[in-house]
């Protein structure tokens, strides 16, 4: 996962295939699911979404199969980012929906049901249910300070930044981005501070 989030994608994604495979022939099923998880990811950060998307649900297959609702969980949450991406707002909060679901009853913890609160969110957004998109990324963001975390948080706080615009908050939306621009500027990603910047001069 690491090249892939260093834009290495094609090196990512070779080396996802090849787990796959190593795994396959040792028989280590979960190891498979995880390969064509990182596999699925290398295909979503190319933007080659239906490739990305039969990886994942590939994925969902094995651990289902196994009972790893955890990396079940991660799955469809991956699964809903991709169709996020491909404009299936309304198919993209079901799955984000039932990943939440998993994330509860497997206990895979406050930082992974974050990301995808953060993510549902989102796709709430998209739909134009500002409450709705308001209340999951509010929870997201309290929960990533809690913990502590500011790897992640920037972004998760643009896109709030964006649902308080969008009702109307002008000060809340502000006061977001401010923070996404100085406090938390060096923990987050480059092309986030520059929309952030950007957003501080036009709002």
């Amino acid at each position: 996962m690491c090249w892939s989030a260093l834009g290495e994608y094609d090196r990512a994604l070779w080396l996802s295939k090849e787990l796959v495979d190593l795994a396959r022939q040792l028989g280590e099923t979960l190891l498979e699911g995880l390969g064509m998880t990182r596999a699925a990811d290398s295909y979503l950060r190319r933007g080659e979404y239906d490739e990305s998307e039969k990886w994942f649900r590939d994925a969902i297959q094995v651990f289902s199969a196994i009972r790893n609702l955890k990396a079940e969980g991660l799955a469809w949450d991956g699964l809903g980012v991709v169709f996020q991406r491909k404009g299936d707002s309304r198919g993209a909060v079901e799955l984000h929906r039932k990943a939440l679901e998993l994330h509860r009853y497997s206990g895979a913890g406050i930082r992974t049901e974050s990301v995808t609160r953060a993510n549902l969110g989102g796709a709430l957004h998209r739909l134009g249910d500002l409450s709705g998109a308001r209340n999951e990324i509010e929870v997201a963001v309290a929960s990533f300070r809690n913990m502590g975390r500011r790897s992640g948080l920037g972004r998760v706080l643009w896109n709030l930044a964006r649902v308080y615009k969008d009702q109307g908050e002008r000060q809340l939306a502000l006061t977001a981005l401010a923070e996404v621009c100085g406090e938390l500027r060096a923990a987050t990603e480059p092309d986030v501070v520059a929309s952030a910047e950007e957003a501080q001069r036009r709002w």
